[in-house]
């Protein structure tokens, strides 16, 4: 990549996506259906570099308002230096790889003890 090209290469990409899922065969407990809205950001750090962060955050189902998931992608291309002075073809493309690394975590933003007291007393009658 040239130096040119490097200037107008997107360092920071942000987008969202909102999906709706329908259960077709709820359990119980399992609401019909959930909205999330899922928050993208993209940082392209360098052109064999790109991290992603992905927040999701519910709504319109119970204890939606309780937690949010998040996930951290990492994608990391590596290159033999003599990748590009191989003839064959075969050889060169075993000389790139590409590591992906995902993490995840759920945050707890307010407490769900409530709930264990919900199925308690409904246990009770």
């Amino acid at each position: 990549m040239t130096t040119k090209e490097l200037e107008i290469f997107p360092l920071y990409v942000a987008y969202e996506i909102d999906l709706i899922h329908v259960a077709k065969a709820p359990v119980p407990l399992q609401p019909k259906q959930s909205n999330n809205l899922n928050k993208f950001k993209t940082y392209f750090l360098s052109p064999r570099k790109v991290f992603t962060m992905l927040t999701s955050w519910g709504r319109g189902y119970t204890f939606c308002d309780r937690f949010n998931g998040e996930h951290l992608i990492s994608i990391t291309q590596t290159v033999d230096p003599a990748a590009m002075q191989e003839k064959d073809p075969i050889k060169r493309l075993k000389m790139f790889s590409v590591e992906i690394e995902v993490r995840a975590r759920l945050h707890m933003l307010q407490s769900v003890f409530p709930l264990h007291a919900i199925i308690h007393a409904q246990n009770e009658t």
